[in-house]
């Protein structure tokens, strides 16, 4: 299957989370066994060590140490979760300290001493692992990755010598200007995908070297965004974003719809219908005078629905009490690209200024933004009473016409 590159111009700057949103409590810890002494070094002191969503993420102590990856290895770890015990023994077996940044709602954990770059995407599974080759990323440089690759790739290989290990591409970009060309190639029957960048600007070029090398789960569609002049390149930072497609096509699920769409629908309407039982099994109906809402706790929606039947809103929550019950954190597609790890500096760098807010310290603190050229409205509720902390992440997330 060929996939599609999109090239389109992105970020023209990268802003990374501010040093007051710098972790407080706690430090990432690296432990490391020697015969029955453990040594534990931390990161408590760096100042680029950066952490901003709300995962609380405690490193593996481990009393005996675990031996960093090597080669294919490396693929198990694709698609698992940030807190899965066998990622947490990675991110403690792989040598030197490590950063941990947050940018448009991902985590990089970035050793840069050792030239590796995880990213993980807005609910904490690991996308994308990247083995750099002595170069630049999010401002600062990384050392060139000198352990087995997957498929016994190395930095000694041309593009010719490359294909000859992988065979051919399934795409490659069509740089312009000084971007890099990227290829992607298709390993383990269509299961993974590595994606190489050459340094070279011709797609033509078979001689070129490798300046990084990374690998992730194959997805319908790849979209690839350059922007050579940007203060962090997003080619750099976010060259492929990716969201494993394990949901079939042929049945709608959270993953794949985009449930405020349906906005002005009816209960009946079969994509209402389908959307609302993909869900699950738990859903409340709960009857007002004037509206009817579907509240599926386990999904952590909202739907409500007006006196003549057709859905006026959407709430998606994110492990909160709502209604006197715990719902837990929503895990699909939601409007304008939210996702509950960004703050509300962030929102508002994507949205720009809210058009209303609440006006009262008693309860948490929430703004109403116009989206979709004026025709919808987003509510968000965020993690504070404080109208002026902007460093506040998200708690809810309502969306409903405007016009």
């Amino acid at each position: 299957m060929k996939y599609t590159l999109t090239l389109a111009l992105a970020l023209s700057s990268v802003a990374l989370v501010s040093a007051s949103e710098k972790k407080k409590t706690t430090a990432a810890k690296k432990t490391i066994a020697n015969n029955t002494s453990i040594t534990t070094k931390t990161a408590d002191k760096k100042d680029d060590f950066i952490y901003s969503g709300p995962v609380e993420i405690q490193a593996y102590n481990a009393t005996k140490a675990q031996p960093a990856p090597v080669g294919n290895e490396y693929l198990d770890y694709i698609g698992k979760n940030l807190n899965d015990q066998s990622v947490q023994n990675v991110i403690t077996s792989l040598p030197g300290d490590y950063d941990v940044s947050n940018l448009e709602g991902n985590l990089y954990y970035i050793w840069r001493s050792t030239g590796v770059i995880m990213k993980f995407d807005n609910k904490n599974k690991l996308q994308q692992i990247r083995f750099m080759n002595g170069k630049e990323f999010m401002g600062s440089f990384c050392n060139a990755y000198n352990k087995q690759m997957p498929q016994n790739l190395s930095f000694s290989m041309t593009r010719n010598d490359v294909e000859q290990n992988l065979s051919k591409p399934v795409d490659i970009s069509n740089p312009s200007g000084d971007e890099r060309v990227f290829a992607t190639y298709s390993i383990y029957n269509g299961n993974y995908n590595v994606v190489v960048t050459y340094n070279t600007n011709s797609n033509q070029e078979m001689n070129a070297g490798i300046e990084d090398i990374l690998i992730m789960k194959p997805t319908t569609t790849a979209n690839y965004t350059a922007n050579s002049n940007s203060a962090v390149s997003s080619a750099e930072i976010n060259k492929i974003q990716s969201i494993s497609n394990d949901n079939s096509t042929n049945n709608i699920s959270i993953d794949n719809v985009k449930p405020a769409s349906y906005i002005g629908k009816t209960q009946n309407d079969p994509a209402v219908k389908s959307y609302i039982e993909n869900l699950g099994d738990n859903v409340q109906v709960i009857k007002y005078d004037e509206s009817t809402q579907f509240v599926n706790k386990d999904a952590g929606v909202v739907m409500n629905f007006d006196n003549s039947e057709k859905l006026a809103s959407v709430m998606f929550t994110s492990s909160k009490t709502f209604l006197g019950q715990p719902f837990k954190q929503y895990q699909g597609e939601m409007p304008a690209d939210l996702n509950f790890n960004l703050s509300r500096e962030q929102v508002e760098k994507k949205l720009g200024v809210p058009a209303q807010t609440s006006n009262n310290d008693k309860d948490d603190f929430w703004a109403m933004y116009s989206i979709h050229n004026g025709t919808d409205a987003v509510y968000i509720t965020y993690n504070t009473k404080n109208a002026d902390n902007i460093s506040a992440t998200i708690s809810d997330i309502r969306v409903e016409k405007l016009k």
